[in-house]
């Protein structure tokens, strides 16, 4: 069996101004499991009684965030006084001016848990004369309720319910609060924090404000990236709210809390690919180091070719790289170093391709023959400089297309037995780490 009792405690214009001026805050009492059962009963006792105004032609009536918060407030004082019967001021402002307000404060005892709040709605909307406040009645005159709060407390095997009912001219505020804010993201340089705001309502205007060691850092938006003064120092951000309509449990219209502190920032890590090579694996080709963008996009490169596992002392340092004959036979690679103030330095090595080849003698052009095309008269043979300069040059020359013997020189005296014929001459050019390249000039007139 359980017991009921009701005791209607109205709560007189005067009382409400009163508490309007009250400094004391309407503070949070219950977290966790108990918490949610009492809200879960509250909200079951509230649909209840607007069954019951629906029930009578009367139209139901609001939440209000204050009202629900002040009755949580009225019904633990009650719940946790020596007497329930006894009015218990609730520690908290009203907030919104009502222009009437009452209180219902009741008691369920004994029976089952679960069926109390059915209980306590039969118990406020009509087993007494106090379902005449319930039906927009305060003392005997009409009152046109339109908000109403509810609160519901539970200890040992008594449950206590505040019903607030109460009549606005206007829209009265609700609740702006706010729990500290969340921080996602590594705390390194070149990352990104985000912070996430846990407000109500959600749709509040925010303002942020990031800091590094207690200190204020620039970003006045929910994202900010460390940068190299915030090495070894802890990152916070403070999100305050405000919202048209919404007060804070405080009366005041602007409400803030901060996030719990990063771990210490720490240098950032360069990435990026490994670098290509372009260019013709030849002696006295150019070959170019290829980087894409690296992060974070203000890195320096530095370069380092290597020649097989060793490195290039002479001209190795630069994206370019000109290979040289030491270079035939062997892979070249090279080797990119990336380093950015605050971050830890990266190296990348190119994949080795194939070996150098020798190198193309080029730019060249056949021997000229100048001279008199006489018996006895000498002969002159002449090349434009091949390249790459500079390059050695041989002779031979020849009659008919036959070599004569030991003429080998640059020079040449034609002999006796070249009267009647025509005399050439070939051009070899040599280089150390370039194949062996030989022209043939155009014959020369017969000769006399």
């Amino acid at each position: 069996m359980s017991t009921a009792s009701l005791v209607r405690r109205p709560l007189a214009l005067a009382a409400a101004a009163l508490l309007a001026a009250s400094v004391l805050s309407l503070s949070p009492l219950f977290v966790g499991a108990a918490h949610a059962s009492n809200a879960s009963n509250a909200d079951k006792v509230y649909t209840g009684l607007n069954q019951y105004r629906s029930d009578h032609a009367k139209s139901p009536l609001a939440q209000n965030g204050f009202l629900t918060r002040y009755a949580e407030q009225y019904a633990t004082a009650i719940g946790k006084s020596s007497s329930h019967n006894t009015h218990q001021n609730p520690p908290g402002p009203l907030f919104g001016n009502p222009q009437d307000v009452t209180v219902l404060p009741a008691r369920i005892t004994g029976g089952s848990s679960s069926k109390r709040p059915g209980e306590a709605v039969k118990l406020i909307d009509g087993v007494n004369a106090d379902s005449d406040y319930l039906l927009d009645n305060h003392n005997g005159t009409p009152v046109g309720w339109n908000y109403m709060g509810v609160g519901y407390y539970t200890k040992g095997s008594s449950s206590y319910i505040a019903v607030i009912l109460a009549k606005f001219a206007g829209t009265p505020p609700e609740i702006l609060s706010e729990s500290a804010p969340t921080i996602a993201g590594s705390a390194k340089l070149g990352s990104v924090l985000t912070a996430t705001p846990h407000v109500t309502p959600s749709n509040a205007l925010l303002t942020y404000q990031w800091k590094a060691g207690g200190s204020p850092v620039g970003s006045s938006s929910s994202t900010y990236s460390p940068v190299f003064n915030d090495l070894g120092k802890k990152v916070t951000v403070t999100i305050t709210a405000s919202k048209s309509g919404f007060a804070t449990v405080d009366a005041t219209t602007t409400v803030s809390a901060t996030s719990a502190s990063t771990k210490a920032v720490v240098k950032g890590k360069i990435t990026g690919a490994a670098p290509t090579v372009s260019g013709s694996r030849t002696v006295g080709s150019a070959l170019f180091a290829n980087v894409d963008e690296w992060f974070p996009g203000t890195v320096a490169h530095t370069f380092q070719w290597y020649r097989g596992s060793h490195k290039i002392t002479v001209n190795g340092t630069s994206p370019g790289y000109t290979q040289v004959p030491a270079d035939e036979g062997h892979k070249i690679t090279v080797a990119v170093t990336g380093t950015e103030l605050g971050f830890t330095s990266l190296t990348k090595k190119s994949a080795a391709k194939s070996k150098t080849a020798a190198g193309i003698i080029g730019l060249t052009f056949a021997p000229t023959i100048t001279g008199s095309f006489v018996h006895g008269q000498t002969l002159t043979a002449a090349v434009f400089t091949w390249q790459p300069a500079p390059v050695t040059m041989s002779w031979q020359w020849k009659v008919d297309g036959k070599s004569v013997s030991k003429a080998t020189q640059s020079t040449f005296v034609i002999p006796s037995s070249a009267v009647g014929k025509k005399v050439t001459v070939v051009a070899t050019g040599k280089k150390t780490g370039y194949g062996t390249k030989s022209m043939t000039s155009a014959p020369t007139p017969t000769i006399g």
